[in-house]
C-alpha cells in the first residue's frame, strides 16, 4: 500500500452491492433490536426476583416472631410445670407423712 492509499479517506465505492448495505443495516437492526429485548426480559426477571426474595424476607421474620413467641410461650409452660411438679412433691410428702401417723395409730 502506498502513502497515497494510506492518507486518503475511506469511501464507499459503487461497485458494492445495495444488498450488502441493505444485509449490513439489516442486521444492525436486528442486533439492537435483540439487545433492547434481553436487556427488558432480563430486568422484568430481576423485579420478579426481588419481589420474591422481598416476599420470603417478610414471610421469614414472621416465622421468626412465631417461633420466637412459642419458645417465650413454651418456657412459661416449664416454669409452671416446675412449679406444679414441686407442689405435688410436697403433697406426696405431706401425704406420707399422713399416712405414716395413721398407720402408727392404728397399731
Amino acid at each position: 500500500m502506498t502513502k497515497e492509499e494510506a492518507t486518503e479517506k475511506w469511501h464507499l465505492d459503487r461497485r458494492v452491492p445495495i444488498g450488502i448495505i441493505v444485509g449490513l443495516a439489516i442486521q444492525t437492526i436486528v442486533f439492537v433490536y435483540s439487545a433492547t429485548s434481553w436487556s427488558s426480559k432480563m430486568e422484568s426477571r430481576m423485579l420478579a426476583v426481588e419481589k420474591q426474595v422481598s416476599a420470603n424476607f417478610i414471610t421469614n421474620r414472621r416465622q421468626y416472631e412465631v417461633i420466637n413467641e412459642e419458645r417465650l410461650k413454651s418456657h412459661g409452660t416449664a416454669q409452671a410445670l416446675a412449679r406444679v411438679e414441686g407442689t405435688l412433691n410436697s403433697m406426696e410428702r405431706q401425704l406420707t407423712t399422713i399416712v405414716g401417723h395413721i398407720m402408727k395409730d392404728s397399731k
